[in-house]
């Protein structure tokens, strides 16, 4: 959505190229912490459990359901008409500077379709294809 409101601004040129750009640097941040943090974290290949593993991922699930039920009661209740996002309504006077800040946390979008184009079903649980 904000790609859209960018294009159809009045300087779209220049926000949509400030847009690419922090996108392209969200990418390569999300790229080097996944990359450092696989060299940092003990690989197993045993069958043993993983104690750090699951403490990580009970750790994450928790911060998940906090940062989601206090957004559940910060949401406007009843007939009360929510604020407008500040960078929605300051999109028209953007600049290619402003425009990199929407970009960056798009970390890569969000892909409409499979890289494979759909032809192979994935289990997503053992993270393989199955056909």
């Amino acid at each position: 959505m904000t790609a859209i409101l960018m294009l159809l601004s009045p300087k779209a040129k220049a926000t949509s190229v400030g847009f690419v750009l922090g996108w392209i640097c969200g990418i390569v941040i999300a790229l080097i912490v996944f990359v450092v943090l696989a060299s940092i974290l003990p690989q197993s290949e045993s069958d043993e459990p993983q104690p750090i593993a699951g403490g990580v991922k009970i750790l994450l699930g928790v911060l998940m359901i906090f940062l989601s039920v206090r957004q559940w009661r910060a949401r406007p209740h009843d007939d009360v008409e929510p604020p407008m996002p500040t960078w929605m309504s300051a999109i028209d006077s953007m600049t290619a500077g402003k425009g990199l800040r929407p970009g960056l946390p798009t970390l890569g979008g969000q892909p409409e379709e499979p890289p494979d184009g759909g032809r192979r079903r994935r289990d997503y649980r053992l993270g393989t294809a199955v056909g």
